[in-house]
């Protein structure tokens, strides 16, 4: 739908490896993604997995891994909590 970011999910053997959130277009606009990079190197390196988008004014725009969260919750003490 116009005005909507769309959620890219890319798979690798089977497996969830990253995700992507495009910019949100408006009606009736187009877009062309293309994935670059290279799936080993961290997001931020300049070699890192990433898409580039190019939309239908011709304006391209590189698009970034959604960021991961990783939580360790060590204290043995400690409640369960909510993330």
């Amino acid at each position: 739908p116009a005005g909507q970011v769309l959620q890219v999910g890319i798979r690798a053997g089977g497996n969830r490896v990253t995700a992507f959130t495009t910019p949100a277009l408006g009606d009736g606009a187009r877009l062309f993604v293309f994935a670059i990079g290279l799936l080993a190197k961290t997001p931020r390196e300049q070699a890192g997995f990433q898409l580039m988008t190019l939309d239908g004014q011709g304006v391209v725009r590189f698009v970034r891994q959604n960021p991961t969260i990783y939580a360790f919750h060590a204290a043995p003490d400690v409640r369960a909590i909510d993330i």
